[in-house]
């Protein structure tokens, strides 16, 4: 049941295929599928932005908001070796979890690390 006064959420599921090309998933809903032009490299990324802006219609344009955006990922290919990275990158992260003592930050570090190890610190009880 949804608490009083919030407003049901439809589940999206977007699954990204290696040749870059990518399926959604959902009911009930309106898609719109657009990409941004790549002019050379990120300096560009404003006029990308505003391309992009100019190009949409009045209906999805008020969604184009960074308030907006629920979830953002890449279409990177998935490889054995990303895999077998991520696996490493995790298992690191656990050892460390065990580890006293690592509860303080590196000076003017805010890293994943720090605060996967925090909340896993806070969930131990």
């Amino acid at each position: 049941m949804i608490p009083q006064g919030r407003q049901r959420r439809e589940p999206i599921l977007i699954v990204t295929h290696g040749d870059g090309t990518f399926d959604v998933h959902a009911e009930n809903l309106s898609v719109n599928i657009v990409k941004t032009p790549y002019l050379g490299g990120s300096y560009q990324f404003p006029q990308a932005e505003d391309y992009l802006e100019e190009t949409l219609s009045p209906f999805w344009r008020k969604l184009y908001f960074p308030g907006l955006i629920k979830a953002s990922g890449d279409t990177r290919p998935l490889t054995p070796s990303s895999i077998q990275e991520a696996e490493f990158v995790d298992s690191m992260l656990e050892t460390c979890d065990r580890v006293d003592g690592m509860t303080q930050p590196i000076a003017g570090s805010a890293n994943a690390a720090q605060k996967r190890l925090t909340r896993a610190r806070r969930a131990a009880g």
